[in-house]
């Protein structure tokens, strides 16, 4: 699903959502089947009435609801529209060598706690330190802020913070 722009998040929600139409999804299915049409054969295969009674839905919105033997044509051609679309992305992806999304950093900046640079961040990170500190004084004086009650009005319940 990478292909497609999907990253984690997007995963956890789009499993979210089948398992509200398809019992017992398995959290690892994107990560099992990575293309849409992968996707869409084993549901298919494997929820046949669940994906014939979502595409009488999706088709039937305004009118009764009746269970359909197949598909309707407009759905099964808007379908095919978007098959033959993702398969045009495939198609130069494969002529080029290269896939059509990806993404280049070019440049990061930043402040970054303990570490004056974004090297000096990474190896911080890398060594498992900590950048957690107590607020500095030349911050302010958490002291006549602080109370260990959490949500207690015009005070903060925490004395720690990541500081450059």
């Amino acid at each position: 699903m990478e292909r497609y722009g999907f990253d984690s998040i997007l995963v956890t929600q789009l499993t979210s959502a089948l398992r509200k139409n398809f019992a017992d999804i398995s959290s690892t299915l994107l990560f099992e089947y990575q293309t849409l049409d992968e996707l869409a054969d084993y549901l298919i295969k494997n929820y046949s009435q669940q994906v014939k009674d979502l595409l009488t839905i999706a088709e039937t919105v305004d009118r009764p609801i009746h269970k359909a033997s197949s598909p309707p044509r407009k759905v099964k051609r808007r379908l095919r529209r978007q098959h033959d679309s993702l398969r045009h992305v495939e198609r130069q992806e494969a002529k080029s060598g290269t896939p059509l999304f990806d993404v280049a950093i070019i440049g990061i900046a930043g402040r970054y706690p303990k570490a004056s640079n974004i090297d000096e961040y990474w190896q911080l990170l890398r060594s498992g330190k900590q950048a957690i500190t107590k607020i500095p004084k030349e911050r302010w004086d958490w002291r006549k802020y602080y109370d260990k009650e959490p949500g207690k009005d015009d005070y903060m319940y925490t004395k720690w913070g990541w500081f450059y």
